[in-house]
Parts: C-alpha cells; structure tokens; sequence
C-alpha cells in the first residue's frame, strides 16, 4: 500500500441513493431509490458498501463490494460468493476521467464515476453483452445525521 486516501473519509457513512435504469433492449425504465453505507472493514483503509432499495417502490433489493484505498487509487471487489474478492473496477479518483471496464463473461461494464462534493457523488455504468444493453446511474446523497 502507499498510503492513506482522502476518498476513504470522504466516502465512508451513510448515503441514499436515486437510481435510473434504461434498458434500451426491453425499452423501458426503472428507476431504485434506498440507503447505501460505507463502513470500515477489519483490513485498513477498506470499506465495506452495502446498499439496500426498492424498484418501482414494489421489488427489494440489496449488493454489497469491498473498496480498497491504496493512495490515489480505489478497487472495487465483489463481497458476495461466488466471486468475493475478485476485482470489480479499479478507480483514480484524482484523475480527470475517472473510469473503468469490467469484463464479465460476454458482457462489458463500463463504469464512470464522479466525486462530485463530500456531499455527493455519481456512479454510472453502462452494461453490454448478448442479452444486455442499459445504462444504471445512481446519485448518491451523503444522509443527514441527526
């Protein structure tokens, strides 16, 4: 590790999220709205994401990933098995164009991610692949403590 990453505190706590989900195969549009929490993990400078929503106010739903600091850069690994630990994305927040390309299978995820203010920030991904083709953006609001 080379050291401390100021994306670790400006990320951990709780957020909500509103999410918009267009799939250009189905034609449609889903939007998500929930609570996300960045917590600390046992290994330093790691965070454990969990979030926790509702599609169309009526379908649950929950997805967890471990981010790992290591200076300017952020990685991004699945939390749940079967593939825990293995590399979602990996970030350079400090860069201009902060993106990424995840390989599953046939289908490509291409993330963007924006850090906006300490107070929020944008995840977009666009999905494509034999059987997929939307674009998932979720704004992310940092929740106000009481």
């Amino acid at each position: 590790m080379t050291g401390a990453s100021p994306y670790y505190d400006q990320l951990k706590g709780v957020w909500s999220f509103k999410r918009t989900i267009i799939d250009q195969r189905l034609n449609q549009t889903l939007t998500a709205q929930g609570q996300a929490s960045f917590q600390p993990a046992e290994t330093p400078q790691t965070l454990l994401y969990r979030e926790e929503g509702r599609f169309n106010a009526d379908q649950e739903f929950f997805r967890e990933y471990i981010y790992v600091f290591d200076g300017d850069k952020i990685t991004i690994l699945f939390a749940d098995d079967p593939t825990r630990g293995k590399i979602f994305q990996t970030i350079c927040p400090g860069t201009e164009n902060i993106t990424d390309r995840h390989l599953c299978g046939p289908d490509c995820y291409d993330g963007r991610y924006d850090f906006q203010t300490a107070q929020c920030f944008v995840i977009a991904q666009q999905v494509t692949g034999p059987r997929k083709n939307y674009t998932m953006e979720t704004i992310y609001n940092r929740s106000k403590t009481l």
